[in-house]
């Protein structure tokens, strides 16, 4: 299963994709940036749609995983207790995005490291996701196509507040139009 195909955005079109914030932002924060690492919180915004959730490691994420100390200390400052403790289990955690981003497109700003956690979510949790992901370049290429591109830059890692929520509203303020 793989959830972000970046052929996908050439089908995009304006009876799936609207210029004017029709979208979603969607971020995730990730237990460390490393072929090991793992979900640990989702946010997204946009098209009056707003949530977050925390995702509760699965024993194979802790075991066989990679946990960034120094990412929980200055960045996210989420922990493994806190994710024991109001995380969602995985399976939760996929139903919760499926019904909230029911046949939507979701834009990520950073679709190589969101579509593998994403993907790694839905996989653990044995379930198809109900959503569409592309990232914002995919967004801008079809923007180009339809005549109403304008160019977006990315936060700067100082800008980030590093929780997924607050990352989500950024993407959706800043590439609504």
């Amino acid at each position: 299963m793989k959830i972000y195909d970046p052929r996908y955005y050439g089908k995009l079109n304006s009876s799936v994709f609207s210029l004017n914030g029709g979208f979603i932002g969607i971020d995730l924060e990730s237990s460390g940036i490393s072929k090991n690492a793992f979900p640990i919180e989702v946010g997204w915004y946009g098209s009056g749609l707003e949530g977050s959730i925390l995702i509760k490691p699965t024993q194979e994420w802790l075991s066989s995983g990679f946990w960034c100390e120094f990412a929980e200390s200055n960045l996210h400052g989420i922990s493994k207790v806190l994710l024991n403790q109001k995380g969602l289990e995985v399976k939760l955690a996929a139903l919760t995005l499926n019904e909230a981003l029911k046949d939507k497109v979701v834009v990520s700003d950073i679709v190589e490291f969101d579509g593998i956690w994403l993907t790694q979510l839905y996989e653990q949790a044995d379930i198809n996701p109900s959503f569409r992901l592309i990232g914002y370049q995919d967004q801008n290429e079809f923007r180009k196509r339809t005549g109403g591109y304008f160019p977006r830059v990315l936060k700067s890692s100082t800008e980030k507040s590093h929780r997924a929520l607050e990352d989500a509203k950024w993407l959706y303020n800043k590439n609504k139009g």
